[in-house]
């Protein structure tokens, strides 16, 4: 369930940086304990050939809390009809398949765990341009591999000197959305050939939406203004598909919701993890602010 927080009545990149969700520090919320937990062999530094060592370093927190998203007992059990689900008949949709769904029973977990620790042999990651998407997932012809690209300008922010001088708080919005948009290609990179539906409710074939969906109540996490630095921060949306989305945006009917920072920064440590892993996924709830703080999805001057 999303939880909200009071904000001013509209959001402009003025009032976001004024009293939203970047400014937000120190002072306003308790830093978390950094993720200490171990890096996934799926987001190893061999399955990164082409990035320095350095690089790597300052990628580190995405591919914590990415490895958090595929192993956490809170988050696991999404993975369960990936894997070991079959593909039936769709009931709502004519001519397409969807994923049964084994119950997530410990066997079933264990199972998962074991083929995602497999899987790290069958991806690598890169930096490539990209018009339209942050990331994207190719299958290397010559190897069979899932080649995973983040865009270019998640490069240039982390080689520029830009994120090493940037706040806490767009660092860590940073760290998140380059973690979602890891674990989102991994979910695309599981199966071969055209995509399953993973439930027939979902609006789209798109496995990776699936997973944003299942695991951020019902809807998907981009940067305010489609900024690859998140210079103002993070916002949720309800997934839809393309053509709902575009008649709502156009009719000013969409809502884009700002990501509150105490929610960033929760996510980021280790406490809320520790606690959703023993009291279950809800915690992880994203925290958005109320219907004042809708703001339109592209942002000005970014």
């Amino acid at each position: 369930m999303l939880t909200t927080a009071t904000a001013p009545l509209f959001f402009s990149p003025s009032t976001i940086h004024a009293a939203t969700t970047l400014p937000l520090t120190h002072q306003h919320i308790r830093p978390s304990t950094p993720l200490a937990n171990p890096i996934h062999p799926i987001f190893s530094s061999r399955n990164f050939p082409t990035i320095s060592a350095a690089l790597y370093t300052f990628l580190s927190p995405s591919l914590r809390l990415a490895s958090r998203f595929l192993t956490s007992p809170a988050t696991l059990p999404w993975w369960v009809p990936l894997f070991l689900g079959t593909c039936l008949p769709s009931h709502k949709h004519k001519g397409e398949l969807t994923l049964s769904h084994p119950t997530a029973s410990s066997q079933n977990l264990l199972l998962c765990q074991k083929f995602l620790l497999l899987h790290a042999e069958n991806v690598v990651f890169a930096f490539r341009p990209e018009d339209r998407a942050f990331a994207s997932t190719y299958v290397e012809a010559s190897t069979g591999k899932r080649v995973i690209f983040l865009s270019t300008p998640h490069l240039l922010f982390l080689t520029s000197g830009r994120y090493a001088a940037a706040s806490r708080a767009q660092r860590q919005t940073f760290q998140v959305h380059v973690a979602l948009n890891l674990v989102h290609e991994v979910a695309h990179s599981v199966r071969s050939g055209p995509e399953p539906y993973y439930r027939d409710e979902d609006p789209l074939r798109e496995l990776g939406a699936s997973w944003e969906s299942w695991t951020f109540c019902g809807g998907k996490i981009q940067p305010i203004g489609l900024n690859a630095e998140c210079r103002m921060g993070l916002m949720w949306f309800r997934w839809v598909d393309e053509e709902t989305l575009t008649r709502e945006v156009e009719s000013e009917g969409a809502r884009f919701w700002a990501v509150d920072m105490v929610w960033v920064e929760g996510i980021c440590g280790e406490e809320l993890w520790r606690q959703a892993e023993e009291e279950g996924k809800k915690l992880l709830d994203v925290k958005i602010f109320i219907d004042r703080g809708a703001i339109l999805p592209y942002g000005e001057g970014v």
